[in-house]
């Protein structure tokens, strides 16, 4: 799996190693993979690789590096970056295919069951919520464990995720009779979405549109409010 020391599965878990590869996109564990840069006597090195432009990678060079200082090293454990061959899932598909993939690798969630049926990845759920391994999950969300599930188990791991706004203009939602939801428990269903949509709604002779009353917007990590 790796040069230099074996990489149990308990020791991974026990570094912390999910959290230095977390991503938007999960992060699985593959069967195979590797590379050796020197590390000292004892070590392990594990490869880990990520598409994306130029600020992506940075994004986990710097987690990366954070997540060495603060537990691997204590570990033993070194992170080596395997830049990757393009810049597509494609091409990570295909190192899948030819066995040089990276030890951690990040992947679309799309393609994690392709990639666990055909057992080019390492299940991790019971690994995880094994307590013996020193995982503490409670410091995670519950999708952690398992939102990228195949046939009910877990190879992916996904610690950090993204979400998207909705910015809206109270005054106008009053106008129309909408209050909006402010948690999870109130959320609208789709079919509610749509009926308040429709209300906001403006018509104009034969030509509709929708008033300034709603945008959508993109935020790492964060957000004023979810629906």
């Amino acid at each position: 799996m790796t040069s230099g020391s074996l990489l149990t599965r308990r020791r991974l878990l026990q570094s912390g190693l999910g959290l230095a590869a977390a991503g938007v996109a999960g992060t699985s564990l593959a069967a195979c993979g590797g590379s050796s840069s020197g590390s000292p006597a004892g070590w392990t090195e594990v490869t880990f690789s990520s598409v994306g432009d130029p600020t992506t990678q940075k994004m986990f060079k710097d987690m990366i590096a954070a997540a060495q200082k603060e537990s691997l090293d204590a570990h033993k454990i070194k992170i080596i970056w395997k830049p990757a061959p393009g810049d597509d899932w494609a091409s990570v598909m295909l190192q899948f295919a030819s066995g040089t993939a990276a030890d951690l690798q990040r992947i679309d969630d799309d393609r994690v069951y392709d990639l666990a049926t055909t057992g080019k990845i390492i299940q991790l759920d019971k690994m995880m919520q094994d307590s013996t391994n020193g995982f503490d999950l409670t410091k995670y969300s519950p999708t952690f464990t398992t939102k990228v599930a195949v046939e009910g188990y877990q190879f992916s791991i996904t610690p950090g995720m993204s979400a998207n706004a909705l910015y809206y203009n109270k005054k106008l939602f009053s106008d129309a009779g909408l209050t909006a939801p402010t948690s999870w428990a109130d959320a609208w269903s789709w079919d509610e979405f749509d009926d308040a949509v429709k209300k906001l709604t403006k018509k104009s002779g034969n030509k509709t549109h929708l008033r300034p009353a709603v945008r959508r917007q993109h935020h790492p990590g964060h957000c004023v409010r979810c629906w």
